[in-house]
């Protein structure tokens, strides 16, 4: 098969199969999944454990799709990837991973970003068939970009990478904001947040306020200090919809929707998960205020302090709801992306054993085999690589230079970062009962 007509097709066969021998197109296959799935490497007896980790790492490594050489939109020989869909699941986990194992592949994918930046206007949020999809929140194209200059990915243009984040941050897109950029820029430089009359105005503001550190970082990088000020500002926008009287379970403080003229609206219910015609995308209220992953002591500060803040997490992960998702624990969904990184904050009060507790409680409850084995959808294989992270151990806080600890299921894992370098984790005493 081919985009680009029949005599690419013709000549994808002669390249790639020149013969009609299956069994070597099912070697030649099985080596090359078995060299990808050899990048990291457990020590684990448990037969059951070994299918669940290798299943995730194939989900993992399942999409974006490389079409190098098939791109019938605009002629080039660089690398090009498609199916990138979407990057508001995939930069918490997914990505990070292929910074991991395959950093030469991970920028060909932010460079594939750049390139449609050039020839279409805006960095993609979701694509597919060589065509941009919706904007689920923010320009999270922006963490790919953040997450590879500060973990060092050579072969990227981020003077050029700044100039597609800013665009994103002060462009209006005009026509469908639902695809390109971000909706409601000028209100939401005006006022430091999106009003509840737009689609998903909730969420986009709390992930444009980390969307604008990223920007900040890579700024602050390339020695723009004035640009990386401007948008190190703008980073603390999430605080414009955090209302400290309204309270919940014991918890107080929430962001609730705010109108135009500043009014708040006080009934809102926290409980409410929205969907892409709502002012929450995909989570409710207790979800997306601990979502501020590049300012977690200030956050922590905005609950009433470390005490208030624990008490806050116990409640998220214990209160028990009316719900139809079996997936649900307190007021936690495991099954969409909202929570990725929840489970580990109660590292920044240094209560990390609480982390661990609930990590391990998810791990060995949420994920099984079977054709129920996952928790919901894996997001072209966002849930799959969160499992990987924290099977291992481990979890990145996209878009910046920190790795949070969790609780290691194995006694030994080995990540395979190049042929000369590999990254170790060793917990002698790891078992399903220890978590510790």
């Amino acid at each position: 098969i081919s985009f680009l007509g029949v005599e690419k097709a013709r000549a994808n066969v002669l390249n790639e199969v020149d013969h009609w021998d299956f069994d070597k197109v099912s070697s030649e296959a099985y080596g090359l999944w078995n060299k990808e799935l050899n990048k990291i490497s457990v020590q684990q007896e448990n037969k059951e454990y070994r299918e669940i980790f290798y299943s995730a790492l194939y989900h993992a490594l399942m999409q974006p799709t490389n079409r190098t050489g098939e791109n019938p939109k605009w002629t080039t020989n660089k690398p090009f990837y498609d199916d990138f869909f979407c990057i508001w699941d995939t930069f918490r986990a997914t990505h990070p991973l292929f910074t991991l194992i395959d950093a030469d592949r991970q920028a060909d994918m932010v460079n594939t970003l750049l390139a449609i930046y050039q020839h279409e206007g805006y960095m993609p949020d979701a694509r597919s068939g060589f065509s941009t999809g919706i904007t689920q929140g923010g320009s999270n194209a922006d963490v790919l970009i953040a997450d590879a200059f500060v973990k060092g990915l050579k072969g990227i243009d981020y003077n050029l990478a700044l100039e597609a984040m800013i665009k994103n941050a002060e462009v209006p897109p005009g026509g469908d904001e639902d695809k390109y950029g971000r909706a409601g820029i000028p209100e939401y430089t005006t006022l430091g947040y999106l009003a509840p009359h737009r689609k998903r105005a909730g969420s986009r503001t709390m992930e444009y306020a980390f969307n604008d550190y990223c920007i900040s970082l890579v700024a602050g990088g390339i020695g723009k200090n004035q640009v990386a000020e401007k948008y190190l500002r703008r980073s603390n926008n999430w605080k414009t919809l955090w209302n400290p009287t309204i309270e919940d379970e014991g918890a107080k403080g929430f962001i609730i929707p705010r109108n135009v003229d500043g009014s708040w609206q006080l009934d809102w219910d926290l409980h409410r998960v929205g969907s892409l015609n709502d002012w929450l995308y995909e989570g409710n209220s207790w979800e997306y205020s601990l979502y501020v992953p590049h300012n977690v002591a200030e956050l922590i500060h905005y609950c009433g302090g470390p005490d208030r803040f624990e008490q806050r997490l116990d409640t998220f992960f214990t209160k028990k709801t009316v719900s139809t998702n079996p997936y649900t624990s307190g007021y936690y969904n495991v099954s969409n992306e909202p929570s990725f990184l929840t489970t580990l904050l109660y590292n920044y009060i240094g209560k990390p054993w609480k982390s661990a507790a609930v990590t391990r409680k998810i791990l060995q409850e949420s994920f099984k085999t079977g054709i129920d084995g996952l928790p919901g959808n894996d997001d072209s294989g966002s849930m799959s690589a969160w499992y990987l992270f924290h099977s291992m151990g481990f979890y990145p806080v996209a878009g910046t230079d920190v790795y949070l600890i969790s609780s290691p299921s194995n006694q030994r894992s080995e990540i395979s970062i190049s042929p000369e370098k590999k990254i170790t984790i060793i917990a002698k005493k790891a078992s399903r009962e220890n978590r510790y």
